[in-house]
């Protein structure tokens, strides 16, 4: 007996609506980190670049700025081109992202565009989900929700 895809379909939606039928994520599966908001503490103005997007923001000094912007995975020095830049005038101060290969989708940064010898952000940078990011006046990141 053949079930005509139509019925199919609508058993599935009343399913899925009843709460019946969802789909777990994977007890491994990564989670992406949301810069929701990016914080400005330096007296000057900054420029924001994702390099997987495009995207290009100004941070005015002084300011708290909401961006909502995804961390890319960064897994190697070859992929580093889809790291956050934060700029100073023409010159790039840190390259951000989220760690491939870290178990706890923890978020780096470089001062030197290097894979290898990037650092935790300090504060919360581990577990995904929505942060604010603040660009520290001693030269340093920190991330909190």
């Amino acid at each position: 007996m053949r079930v005509s895809p139509r019925i199919v379909a609508a058993a599935t939606a009343v399913l899925v609506a009843g709460g019946l039928l969802t789909a777990a994520p994977p007890a491994n599966a990564a989670t992406v980190t949301e810069f929701v908001y990016v914080v400005n503490n330096l007296s000057e103005r900054l420029v924001v670049h994702v390099g997987e997007t495009n995207a290009t923001y100004g941070l005015a000094a002084g300011g708290e700025h909401w961006l909502n912007i995804r961390a890319p995975w960064v897994g190697n020095q070859g992929e580093m081109g889809k790291s956050i830049t934060i700029q100073r005038g023409t010159r790039t101060i840190y390259w951000v992202f989220q760690d491939y290969w870290n178990a706890q989708d923890q978020i780096k940064y470089s001062t030197t565009n290097s894979y290898e010898q990037s650092v935790p952000v300090a504060g919360k940078s581990t577990g995904g989900g929505e942060r604010r990011l603040t660009i520290v006046v001693n030269g340093s990141l920190f991330i909190d929700d």
